[in-house]
């Protein structure tokens, strides 16, 4: 992967990942990054782990 990405910064080309899905946080139909309150707890990305749950008070 980092030698295709060596390659396409040479040939002034832009890098297209074959990650699936690819990194980062999930982004909407224009590319814009998806607010964390936004997204579906049911339908979580799998490559990101879910925020921990509140710790109960008193602990």
């Amino acid at each position: 992967m980092y030698d295709q990405m060596a390659e396409a910064t040479r040939m002034g080309q832009p890098y297209q990942t074959w990650l699936d899905p690819p990194p980062g946080p999930p982004t909407d139909a224009e590319g814009n990054f998806i607010s964390l309150s936004d997204w579906d707890p049911d339908n979580w990305p799998p490559h990101i782990h879910p925020p921990k749950p509140p710790e109960p008070k008193g602990s």
